[in-house]
């Protein structure tokens, strides 16, 4: 499969999981777990609508440092039974692909889930038209930090080049459009700072567990019907 030679990457803010399952009266994990259930149904319509790179924010260091230890572990079941799907070779081949995953989470995930994980990115790895980037155990603000703190050990010059190529994200291009859910019209812990530096931003109020596939391509089309100057 052919790397396109034109870029789109979408990166969402999933926010609203916790707030789905109190209204629903379920554990706080069902709003996790149906928020992950939806995360392949949204990736297949984001890449049907030619979008190339699909960002999704699973978890920050916040999520698996302050909050509670029931709800913690739960988070890990939840993505063990994410990345079980993501490994089944029928999703993969709906998908159509690659899985990359950044973040802290092999220092702070349990080491089968971090084998999974592994699994499923060099599973994925030959696909290149596609990628779909799960964030966990991410901040933003840790990413520029470790690629500041490298860029200085290796007495690196100071430009827009040589920041990229140390981030986490350096082989991925920059935001186009990110969409938060949730109602919270905010950014959160430096999220792909330097990437979002030009991005579009969609806002809604829909809780992720509740985001479906028609509101991202009503989000796309907005998206397009936008004139970005980019300072001109």
């Amino acid at each position: 499969m052919n790397t396109p030679s034109h870029t789109l990457h979408v990166a969402i803010i999933p926010d609203g999981n916790r707030r789905w399952a109190r209204a629903h009266a379920a554990e706080v994990w069902k709003g996790h777990e149906r928020g992950a259930q939806a995360i392949e149904d949204l990736a297949r319509a984001a890449f049907a609508e030619g979008v190339t790179h699909l960002s999704l924010w699973g978890s920050s260091l916040d999520n698996l440092t302050k909050r509670p230890a029931q709800e913690r572990a739960a988070l890990l079941r939840v993505y063990r039974t994410a990345f079980e799907r993501l490994l089944r070779q029928g999703s993969r081949e709906k998908l159509q692909a690659r899985v990359r995953v950044l973040g802290r989470y092999r220092e702070h995930f349990p080491k089968d889930l971090v084998c999974l994980i592994d699994d499923v990115q060099e599973q994925t790895a030959h696909h290149t038209a596609r990628t779909l980037i799960i964030l966990l155990a991410y901040s933003g603000d840790d990413e520029m930090l470790d690629a500041i703190a490298r860029m200085v050990s290796e007495g690196a010059d100071v430009t827009a080049e040589t920041l990229k190529a140390h981030l986490w994200t350096h082989d991925i291009p920059s935001v186009d459009l990110m969409i938060r859910t949730g109602g919270e019209p905010h950014l959160s812990a430096g999220f792909l700072m330097w990437d979002m530096a030009n991005a579009q931003l969609h806002f809604t109020d829909t809780l992720f567990p509740d985001f479906t596939p028609a509101m991202l391509v009503d989000a796309l089309a907005t998206f397009r019907a936008r004139t970005r100057r980019l300072g001109a």
